[in-house]
């Protein structure tokens, strides 16, 4: 399957018109949970100090589909995959209110996803509103999907021609699979 989802970007990204392709958890404006984390070292005394943040599993170029400026560090590469030490971008919010004194690049995470696991700060992206104009922007970390495969993904585009994207994405899918629906399709604007 990632294969497939590898084949996808690279013939959404080579297409005209198409200025960024990714995949993603849960873009903006659709739900993702919460999980809890915390800074390694200094796990929670009780469960009401628990510390929770939105969680999106994303790939490819997400955060330039979706304009987010990096902060500081970087973003996901490559070497980013299963079997490669985990790493976590996290929002400008998040450094904020979780790193208010110190740099967070190099801090490690422990991220309960139901089994713990440590992973290292490479990166702080701007806030984005996740759900939507009228909601501040909450600490989120985004994590790659190429280290923890996401059960659901959508693709996320930055086109010339938003309104064309629907019909570009669904002939590219049918490209590479016949038999692989496009669900439906938004624009952010």
């Amino acid at each position: 399957l990632a294969s497939w989802y590898e084949a996808l970007l690279a013939r959404l990204s080579s297409t005209s018109g198409v200025e960024a392709a990714a995949l993603a958890s849960a873009p903006p404006l659709v739900g993702a949970g919460d999980t809890a984390f915390y800074q390694e070292g200094h796990p929670p005394a009780s469960d009401s100090d628990r510390r929770f943040a939105q969680v999106r599993y994303v790939d490819g170029q997400y955060f330039s589909a979706l304009g987010m400026r990096i902060v500081t560090g970087r973003t996901f590469a490559r070497p980013d995959r299963i079997g490669a030490p985990p790493v976590v971008v996290i929002s400008e919010s998040m450094a904020r209110e979780f790193f208010p004194q110190t740099s967070p690049l190099g801090q490690r995470l422990v991220i309960d996803r139901g089994e713990p696991t440590v992973a290292e700060i490479i990166g702080v992206v701007g806030d984005a509103r996740l759900f939507g104009q009228a909601s501040d922007p909450p600490s989120t970390m985004y994590l790659t999907s190429r280290q923890w495969p996401p059960a659901i993904t959508h693709v996320v585009l930055r086109t010339a021609s938003p309104a064309l994207a629907g019909a570009m994405l669904q002939a590219t899918v049918r490209s590479l699979d016949r038999n692989v629906a496009v669900g439906r399709t938004q624009s952010l604007e």
